[in-house]
């Protein structure tokens, strides 16, 4: 059975190299705040795939992540949550 449970806390990353970061070993993903809510959403899930599925190549992180990031952005924007 997998562990499903991360945390998510704020960090402020120098530059725009990063937006974010995934620890695996603490389970803790961190995230740059100043990001808009787009970029945040979609870097809240590319790290937590990195989390959830550390096996994953880079190459389908960034693939996966992307879709779902849009599919979450779009659904959410569909339903009325975002403006």
């Amino acid at each position: 059975m997998l562990k499903h449970s991360f945390i998510v806390k704020d960090r402020r990353f120098k530059g725009k190299k990063f937006w974010g970061q995934a620890d695996i070993a603490s389970r803790t993903v961190y995230i740059d705040p100043r990001l808009d809510r787009d970029e945040y959403i979609r870097t809240l899930v590319h790290e937590s795939l990195h989390i959830l599925a550390p096996f994953l190549d880079e190459e389908y992180v960034e693939e996966w992540g992307s879709e779902i990031g849009n599919v979450v952005l779009q659904q959410l924007q569909l339903k009325g949550y975002l403006k």
